[in-house]
């Protein structure tokens, strides 16, 4: 019964105070990092699957994984059966400062979800200066439409490491994205910016 002149959507924001006043570190850590739920809607085995792919091609490669979840002993013990340990770092969960610099001592995000509208974890990868990797969902037209590199067909982790390792050695293609997300980050995903266009459009009602 209400009109859609009364109905706005409210997309979340990442607070940039807060992570631009982490320091960005000297020595990148990370070749990737995963940041989700461990559960089967967020592609953390997925991850973990291009990820055992990935190393073939770059034995050294480094994926750290921060969430923890129904999957979590699923993942941990994959990880141990298939001797994976050396490149895969699992955190459990993480958030604050600590969480910040975990994302800036990585080079590329990598969101491998099933199915997913927006989530908000590819947003603060974003805010770090990471490019992100994930699965082409249609939301991502609409909530991330630069800084992203999609990937089809959907839940298929060959392809993913295809992504991933085509990003990790084309340095022009990296540097684009990483820009394109800072700015799409700074534009439209900045809390302030969220929290002055909702109190905008209560003014308005």
């Amino acid at each position: 019964g209400f009109s859609e002149d009364n109905i706005i959507a409210i997309y979340g924001g990442v607070d940039l105070n807060v992570i631009n006043a982490v320091p960005t570190p000297s020595n990148i850590l990370y070749d990737a990092v995963f940041m989700a739920r461990f559960h089967e809607q967020k592609g953390p085995m997925v991850a973990v699957k291009a990820w055992e792919e990935l190393i073939k091609a770059f034995p050294k490669a480094q994926l750290a994984m921060i969430g923890n979840g129904s999957e979590e002993r699923e993942v941990a013990s994959y990880i141990k059966k298939k001797g994976l340990d050396s490149n895969i770092r699992l955190f459990g969960f993480v958030d604050g400062q600590e969480k910040y610099k975990i994302l800036k001592s990585s080079r590329i995000f990598i969101h491998s979800a099933i199915y997913e509208t927006g989530g908000m974890a590819v947003a603060e990868g974003m805010a770090c200066g990471l490019p992100v990797v994930s699965f082409a969902q249609e939301g991502f037209k609409y909530c991330y439409p630069q800084g992203l590199l999609g990937v089809l067909p959907i839940g298929n982790h060959h392809k993913l490491a295809a992504s991933i390792g085509d990003l990790l050695v084309d340095s022009k293609k990296y540097a684009i994205l990483k820009k394109e997300a800072l700015e799409l980050v700074a534009r439209e995903w900045d809390w302030d910016k969220r929290a002055s266009f909702v109190l905008k459009k209560m003014n308005e009602i």
